[in-house]
């Protein structure tokens, strides 16, 4: 049986968890739902039903995924369920080539449609200024392209994911298995089977199908112990061997097929726990997203 982690054992930090949205429940006419997570009630916003005349999701996180990092997000969709802003932000006190600052990958709707991008860069520690070498030379300060536009956020949130990948080569598989640290266990085995099947698809992308069998499991009301989970790895593992590339559109063909709480995973993708006793002790008095 594969047991969940006490609460002691998962992040430090993980009281700066935060997630809330204002939603509208599928299937409804002009009924809203308004769910979260926290540990400090003055974070909240709380339900901003004012708005909800122009939006369908309003929801924001800021998730822990180890001691210093941090992914931020921010969603906001209209009536058509298309995106009108959004944030996906890495952020991670890093020692880069000795020099000791926050790392910052994020993409964000401010970049506008006409220049799509991702911006990786190395802040001093304050986080205000660029972090510069013994020089005064920018340390680290590029803007990766994005082609095409994000169809959803959680092309946005993957996107961001596999930059992040060429310095932390796990975040993906910490993101979407192992929100808190509760299954690293799973990160490293997914890694381990990756590596061993020579899968050239992002461990990210990986991660996500593998996240998605294990929604589909706790929604048949199936509890993924680690022998299952071996067992759910180790097919997509193969399937990617054998798909390459192209699982990318079986995960979004899929993705929208998903709901947890009544809202549509594929459109607000905040990392979702399936398994009550995974969740810290701490979390339970909350609804989780």
């Amino acid at each position: 049986m594969d047991k969940p982690i006490p609460a002691r054992t998962c992040l430090s930090n993980v009281n700066q968890y935060h997630a809330e949205a204002t939603f509208y429940v599928l299937g409804t006419k002009d009924i809203y739902d308004y769910a979260c997570v926290t540990y400090d009630k003055g974070k909240l916003k709380g339900i901003q039903i004012e708005k909800m005349g122009s939006y369908n999701i309003l929801a924001n996180a800021t998730i822990p995924i180890d001691k210093n990092a941090f992914i931020d997000m921010r969603l906001f969709t209209g009536k058509d369920d298309k995106i009108i802003e959004f944030t996906v932000q890495y952020r991670d006190l890093v020692n880069y080539n000795g020099v000791l600052g926050k790392l910052n990958i994020r993409s964000d709707y401010g970049h506008g449609t006409m220049d799509p991008h991702i911006d990786i860069e190395l802040l001093d520690q304050t986080g205000k200024k660029k972090a510069l070498n013994k020089n005064g030379d920018v340390i680290l300060d590029e803007k990766v392209p994005q082609p095409t536009s994000f169809l959803n956020y959680e092309a946005a949130i993957n996107a961001v994911l596999m930059q992040v990948e060429k310095y932390y080569p796990k975040i993906g598989a910490k993101y979407w298995l192992s929100p808190f640290g509760v299954h690293d266990a799973r990160v490293n085995i997914l890694s381990e089977l990756r590596n061993q099947f020579e899968i050239s698809t992002s461990l990210t992308i990986l991660a996500r199908v593998v996240n998605l069998k294990l929604y589909d499991e706790a929604m048949q009301e199936n509890e993924a112990d680690m022998n299952r989970f071996k067992e759910i790895a180790e097919a997509q593992s193969r399937l990617c061997k054998k798909k390459g590339t192209t699982i990318w559109w079986s995960i979004r063909r899929f993705g929208n097929k998903v709901f947890y709480r009544n809202v549509c995973i594929a459109i607000c993708n905040f990392c979702v726990i399936t398994n009550l006793n995974d969740i810290p002790t701490t979390l339970r008095s909350g609804r989780n997203l």
